[in-house]
């Protein structure tokens, strides 16, 4: 449910993280990422908690980061992590996204703000520059609030049915042969996407994109499918095996249609299965 926050402040997030907002409108999205959004510029934070190593030690910050590429180091108050801004074209006009990776004992959080004006720059560099982290007093245990099962007979069934929904999508045998791979699963999804095939209202239509989605990050990354439930309900989800890695793709697209934002699926993609296979590297 979205909310107006009518006078700029600052907004806790989870796992100690608080970031500071201009006058906008917030969401908690169901598939446990937080986002926010003004007239011409939106944030989307994804936070992942982590129990610690297989000793149960936790992990410091600099362990989770580790190795910088071509991204700029940075840090904050409790926290350190990389940035860098990625200049792209939307609909024929600039978008520049400000992309961070900020990091912190037993968390890190994907932080990235998206602007079309350059004005704004400077509230997107505030954004990351003034985030913080602060250990909870009582270590959130996400493995531990949380059950996680094998699908049900009724969860496989729904999963297949959603999955049926895009076969009149793939009219030859070639395009039916390529969906098969990630590459051509996600192909469909941008060119739905591209085309508007759906209406904003079509959220069954949207979930089973996102169904999609977790398919393609399954089979790339040999994740699988799993039921997860909480406090909040019960959800469908994608886990790497064995870790507490887990993602919630069913609602992912759903929530940047529905907030009118032009995203490439793409980069959503590869976002997430960088982001897995960081964690893995590091065994979580």
């Amino acid at each position: 449910m979205a909310e107006e926050f009518s006078t700029p402040g600052f907004v806790s997030l989870r796992a100690g993280w608080t970031i500071p907002l201009p006058v906008c409108t917030i969401e908690n999205n169901q598939d446990g990422s937080f986002s926010a959004w003004g007239r011409d510029w939106a944030v989307d934070v994804h936070i992942i908690e982590l129990p610690g190593n297989s000793e149960g030690r936790a992990l410091s910050a600099s362990e989770i980061l580790g190795e910088i590429d071509s991204a700029i180091r940075i840090s904050g108050d409790g926290w350190i992590g990389t940035r860098e801004v990625l200049h792209e074209i939307d609909n024929g006009s600039p978008v520049m996204r400000l992309a961070t990776k900020l990091c912190a004992q037993n968390t890190f959080m994907s932080l990235w703000v998206s602007y079309r004006n350059e004005g704004f720059a400077p509230k997107a560099e505030a954004i990351v520059k003034y985030a913080v982290h602060k250990i909870p007093k009582a270590p959130t245990k996400p493995s531990g609030d949380q059950r996680i099962t094998p699908l049900t007979t009724e969860d496989q069934l729904s999963l297949s049915q959603q999955r049926q929904l895009f076969g009149k999508y793939l009219r030859s045998e070639q395009e039916q042969q390529r969906y098969q791979t990630v590459e051509g699963k996600i192909a469909l999804l941008r060119h739905l996407l591209t085309k508007q095939v759906f209406k904003a209202s079509q959220t069954y239509e949207y979930g089973c994109m996102g169904v999609v989605l977790g398919d393609a990050l399954a089979q790339k990354l040999k994740m699988e499918w799993v039921a997860v439930e909480d406090s909040d309900g019960r959800d469908l989800a994608i886990r790497l095996p064995k870790t507490s890695i887990i993602i919630f793709p069913i609602g992912m697209i759903f929530k940047r249609v529905s907030r009118g934002e032009n995203f490439d699926i793409v980069e959503l993609f590869t976002s997430l299965f960088h982001g897995v296979v960081d964690l893995r590297k590091k065994g979580v």
